[in-house]
């Protein structure tokens, strides 16, 4: 049959999943962050912060935007990021989120989970085995409540970059492997010397 050379081309359709596109922001698969963040006792979120500032600041040219202080300084800059994940998200035809609640409630976690691991807990307790549960049990809640929150902002992300599924960034590599190992022992240690303390103080 031949071609009508007077036809208009027809487009080709891309969906959002297998768009390759500039990315605005920081690509990576739901499974690998909560992977990383869970085993990184919520530092994971430090990166992941820091890697959607230094994103997005790329992507706009704007070298005004310091993607260290806005990743340790999170809480001053969570609402900002994700509400531009969001208008970036909604204007690619994307489902409605409200970041600016997920952002709050990211910060009252935050901040609930921080004064509760300041205050003197083992005094208001009877034993102090139980002092050190509630501690490890914050800590704990704290992180998924934590992973919780950046996983939903990161999916709307993930979409915005034409990369629903996270392909670009799903694999763990030897790097993540190595931070693993490191802040397990980290807890290792940790509850060792919550636990072996409290045990020494039980026995006082």
């Amino acid at each position: 049959m031949m071609q009508d050379v007077y036809k208009a081309p027809e487009a080709e359709l891309i969906g959002p999943q297998n768009m390759t596109d500039a990315s605005d922001f920081f690509v990576v698969s739901i499974r690998k962050l909560w992977i990383m963040n869970l085993l990184t006792i919520g530092s994971y979120g430090l990166v992941w912060h820091y890697q959607h500032w230094k994103q997005f600041r790329d992507s706009i040219s704007d070298r005004d935007i310091w993607p260290v202080p806005r990743a340790i300084f999170t809480i001053f800059f969570v609402h900002a990021l994700f509400g531009l994940i969001q208008d970036s998200s909604q204007q690619k035809g994307g489902s409605p989120w409200n970041a600016n609640i997920l952002a709050t409630l990211y910060i009252l976690v935050a901040i609930f989970s921080s004064v509760l691991g300041y205050l003197p807990i083992d005094s208001y307790l009877s034993t102090p085995d139980a002092a050190a549960i509630l501690y490890v049990v914050n800590l704990v809640l704290a992180v998924l409540a934590n992973t919780y929150f950046l996983t939903k902002a990161q999916a709307h992300a993930n979409f915005a970059c034409y990369d629903v599924a996270g392909i670009a960034n799903s694999k763990i590599t030897w790097l993540n492997i190595i931070w693993i190992i490191i802040f397990g022992l980290y807890l290792l240690a940790m509850l060792i010397s919550i636990f072996l303390g409290s045990s020494i103080l039980s026995g006082a």
